[in-house]
């Protein structure tokens, strides 16, 4: 072989991502391996999917080109030297997960040939969510009846004409915006081992109903009378009885962080599987607040005005180990698809308030104040916290569009699963005795109380982002 022909296939080798070798074995197959480290006959490492693509493809091309023109001014042509650029030429030109750019060799202390194809450390992601959540469920809180309507009858469930105007099924339940960011940096050349950091948050959705007098004629609150043993309600605007307004707002926020530690897992012919384990927080906050304002309009309370509102608050927190799979999948040479799948183990820390207050102004304008309403009374008010065993689980597949310089274009799906939490609205007890209604004491039955209930959560939606490699 020619000096010509010795540095061109020793510049070739510094230029192409590809370790082409015959087996010796019956079969005589081809050796494909991965860019990575060799070190007594195995390999680690593999091409990030931003770095795949045409560059490689090119370059790979124009060698071969090279290699045979060299080959027809030669004679006779070296069957190794023909044989490795009908390889090059050939559809695909590499083998998938070695198109990238490889720019030098180096060798590390031990005489391992390390491939230093990829020089960027970090990956960033930005995403916008649109997701829909399961919402909390809620007792009848606001009804109505028809005109004309008997004052014992009007708004008390199970009567005739009774409509329930607020409550009675799923709040906050609607779809929500939100942001989703992702850090991660590679503490190896070959791409190996890495940290990662998500963050996701959405904003507050939220539920609300006001209505007066000029909307209903008749408007109430509903309930279950323990001292009578029925059915009853209390009454925010009747004819020539009361006037007022009724208020009504539920919220739900959610937040989430993840620290993980990625690791190489298995790659082949352009999917590969890396494999993460690491911390999870989670939090879950949700808010329903019953606020009313009347007058009263004959009897001996004539003149006098009544302020009151009812609140709970629930906040979950979750804290657990997680672990999980994440696959990425080179499609062609601008599209890729990644697939997440992780699960964590743990616990929620559950944290209630109820609050209420009724402030009392009669008809000379003398005021007085008592720390209770209608649904938050002195036997549920308070501050709860109790905890319980909890998992979480998340699914999700990523669509990516390469763009340029490290930058591409992204769509995916998740969704999100939380064993145990507590919902604000379902630790409503609708069931009062009346007895210790302000400014009543209570005698007999403690109702309201706090039932500790708890349900599962999910979340699921679209993301759209950009995602840098640097």
């Amino acid at each position: 072989m020619s000096t010509c022909r010795v540095a061109l296939l020793a510049s070739l080798c510094l230029l192409a991502p590809v370790s082409y070798s015959f087996a010796q074995s019956e079969s005589n197959e081809t050796i494909r391996r991965t860019p990575g480290i060799q070190h007594g006959g195995s390999y680690r490492g593999f091409v990030p999917a931003h770095l795949k693509g045409k560059p490689g493809q090119q370059r790979a091309r124009q060698i071969a080109r090279n290699l045979q023109t060299e080959i027809t001014e030669s004679s006779p042509p070296d069957v190794t030297t023909v044989a490795y650029a009908e390889h090059l030429l050939s559809d695909p030109p590499l083998p998938p997960g070695l198109e990238g750019e490889v720019l030098e060799f180096t060798e590390d202390s031990k005489g391992s040939k390390l491939w230093v194809d990829d020089t960027s450390c970090y990956w960033g992601r930005a995403e916008y969510l649109l997701w829909w959540t399961k919402g909390m469920n809620s007792p009848p809180l606001v009804t109505t009846s028809p005109t004309g309507t008997a004052q014992a009858q009007a708004g008390v469930l199970g009567q005739p004409g009774t409509t329930i105007l607020f409550g009675n099924g799923d709040l906050v339940d609607g779809s929500r915006s939100g942001a989703r960011f992702t850090l991660g940096r590679w503490l190896d050349p070959t791409h190996c081992n890495g940290v990662e950091v998500n963050y996701l948050a959405f904003g507050s959705d939220t539920n609300s109903f006001n209505a007066n007098l000029n909307q209903f004629n008749i408007l109430a609150r509903p309930f279950f009378d323990t001292v009578g043993a029925a059915e009853d309600s209390r009454l925010i605007a009747f004819p020539g009885l009361v006037q007022g307004n009724l208020n009504v707002a539920a919220s739900s926020e959610f937040q989430s962080l993840e620290v993980l530690y990625r690791h190489d897992g298995c790659h082949s012919w352009g999917c590969h599987i890396d494999w993460v384990v690491g911390y999870r927080f989670a939090e879950l906050e949700d808010r329903l607040r019953i606020g009313e304002s009347t007058a009263s309009l004959t009897g001996p309370t004539a003149g006098t005005t009544f302020d009151l509102f009812d609140q709970f608050d629930t906040r979950n927190t979750f804290h657990g180990a997680e672990f999980g799979l994440v696959g990425d999948w080179q499609i062609d040479n601008c599209w890729s698809c990644e697939t997440v799948a992780k699960f964590a183990i743990g616990g929620t820390t559950y944290r209630a308030g109820v609050a209420g207050q009724t402030i009392t102004t009669d008809a000379v304008g003398v005021a007085t104040t008592a720390q209770s309403g209608l649904l938050a009374l002195g036997t549920n008010s308070g501050s709860f916290e109790w905890d319980d065993f909890a998992s979480m689980a998340e699914f999700g597949f990523t669509l990516r569009r390469e763009l340029a310089c490290g930058l591409a274009a992204t769509f995916g799906y998740n969704f999100l699963y939380w064993s145990n939490v507590a919902r604000a609205s379902e630790q409503v007890d609708t069931t009062i005795n009346t007895t210790q209604i302000p400014p009543g004491t209570l005698t007999g039955t403690s109702r309201p109380a706090f039932p500790r209930r708890t349900d599962d959560f999910w979340a699921q939606g679209l993301r759209f982002g950009l995602e840098y490699r640097f």
